[in-house]
Order: structure tokens, then sequence, then C-alpha cells
């Protein structure tokens, strides 16, 4: 587990997605962000959603593997559930 501190004032998930990538070296869209259980939108104003001094926000990486995944089943025109076969 790892613990980060920001000193700066963030007004918004995104902004804080920036700097978390940043300092992991990770691309922006792999980095997602989670308060009291729910997926921070980019444009959702932190204060709004009770995020402050001393709060806490999970992150979760996203795998390379399920975006290029999720970039085959667009350009085949499939935009519904992927199909999984066991053989």
């Amino acid at each position: 587990m790892c613990y980060l501190q920001f000193t700066v004032t963030i007004a918004v998930c995104v902004q804080l997605k920036e700097k978390v990538s940043e300092k992991f070296g990770l691309a922006l869209e792999r980095v997602c962000l989670i308060h009291t259980g729910k997926i921070l939108d980019d444009a959702e104003d932190l204060i709004g959603r009770g995020i402050g001094d001393e709060t806490v926000v999970h992150m979760v990486v996203k795998s390379a593997i399920s975006e290029v995944c999720s970039r085959e089943l667009h350009a085949d025109g499939n935009h519904g559930n992927p199909a999984v076969s066991l053989l």
C-alpha cells in the first residue's frame, strides 16, 4: 500500500488523476480513482464529493490488456458484452 499527500489545491478529479499518474509514471487513461466505493468522474468537484484534508481516495490501475481488448471490440463493431468461448 502506498500513501500520497498533496499540499496543492486540487479542485477536480482529473487534476488529482494527473498528479497520481505523474507520480507513478502511468498513462492518465489507466488511472481510476475511487472514493466511498464510487468511481470518480474526471470533471467531478472533489470538495462537492466530500474529499478534503485527510481523505482516503483509492487508486486502481487499469491493465493494458483490458485497454487493448476494449479497442479491438469497438474496432470489430461489438459494443456489447464480449463473447467468451472455453475450449
